[in-house]
């Protein structure tokens, strides 16, 4: 019965998903086909749809729970992939490219990795769908940066270029203006201090421009700090952490944090394994949740994603909610194997890597 419910709940969250996603765009336009900025498009919609957008990763690991942790029948395991399918196309739609599609399709088929240890039995069809996959993000990733088709190859080639090597312009930046190896900026320091214990961090850091902000002001080139800024931050930065922490603190303790950092993140992806073998959808979902945020974290130096005042209250409490789910679904199990053991049928369905 519980299984039942977790696989129900799960096929419910990503109907109700795709369908608004295929609603708002029939109703408002697709990015991809309008030839929309994402990040604009996305400024411009409800609370829900940035809901959606945001933890799409997350419920696409939840259905790769049910496909490859749970036991299913036939038409579950055929329902799985074509929903996963129809949310990828939909994330597409709106103008979702390369690094957000490629993580959604690590979190969906994380469970499978991870139970057979990397090695898939079919592994000729685990390839020819990574090389799907490839191609297919590939290809949008081209298509949005040719601005929809208007630019000719060898321009959009250009673009593509730069893009890649724009990847290390901040840290360009920093070590540009000057290697320290010891150097605290109290001022951001203070900043991003206060957005730590804010209400609302993500607010508290646009407003005072800390963290990621910060950098911003003080590298970034005019018209991208005004298409920041105009869409109130809600852009996706990449490769920020070590940049903004060398120039705030200074390399050598920019060193120490990104080693503790690494720890920290290990024992995140402990957590993920732990609670996939466990077999509690609850807790697979606070697990991805907490790994999802310090893969933003890390990539956003939005610290108060993971050590905010707030969050490691919502941490704390997700991962008390585990340990009751956990205890309750032993229980439960131990229950239906003494029935079982009593009826005279030893061979009883377990989760054998239940802890």
């Amino acid at each position: 019965l519980l299984h039942a419910l977790y696989r129900w709940s799960v096929v419910g969250a990503a109907c109700v998903a795709i369908l608004f996603l295929l609603l708002t765009g029939a109703t408002q336009g697709f990015a991809l086909i309008e030839g929309t900025d994402r990040f604009a498009y996305r400024a411009g919609q409800g609370w829900f749809f940035g809901i959606v957008m945001t933890f799409k990763p997350i419920l696409a690991g939840l259905m790769g729970f049910v496909r490859y942790r749970l036991p299913s029948g036939r038409a579950m395991r055929c329902t799985m992939p074509l929903l996963y399918c129809a949310l990828f196309a939909a994330s597409a739609l709106f103008g979702e490219k390369f690094l957000s599609l490629l993580v959604m399709t690590g979190f969906y088929f994380m469970p499978l990795l991870a139970l057979s240890h990397g090695l898939p039995r079919r592994r000729g069809l685990a390839l020819g769908v990574v090389a799907a996959s490839g191609l297919i993000v590939c290809g949008l990733t081209y298509h949005v940066y040719s601005d929809y088709g208007a630019l000719d190859p060898e321009r959009t080639a250009q673009r593509l270029a730069g893009r890649f090597t724009g990847q290390g312009q901040l840290w360009y930046a920093v070590m540009h203006a000057g290697p320290h190896l010891l150097h605290v900026d109290r001022a951001e320091a203070g900043r991003m201090g206060a957005a730590m214990i804010a209400r609302d961090a993500d607010d508290a850091a646009f407003t005072s421009r800390a963290g990621i902000f910060h950098m911003v002001m003080l590298y970034a080139p005019e018209t991208v700090r005004a298409s920041i800024l105009q869409n109130a931050g809600r852009v996706q930065f990449t490769g920020a952490t070590e940049a903004y922490l060398a120039r705030v603190l200074g390399h050598l303790p920019m060193l120490g944090m990104i080693m503790l950092l690494g720890c920290i993140g290990g024992v995140v992806a402990h957590y993920v394994q732990d609670a996939l073998l466990a077999g509690s959808l609850p807790g697979y979902f606070f697990a991805l949740f907490i790994l999802s945020n310090f893969t933003s974290m890390m990539n956003q130096a939005s610290f108060w994603q993971i050590f905010g005042a707030r969050a490691l209250i919502y941490i704390a409490l997700m991962l008390m909610a585990d340990m009751v789910f956990r205890t309750l679904l032993a229980g439960g199990e131990h229950r239906v194997a003494g029935r079982r053991a009593r009826a005279g049928d030893q061979e009883y369905p377990v989760l054998q890597e239940t802890r």
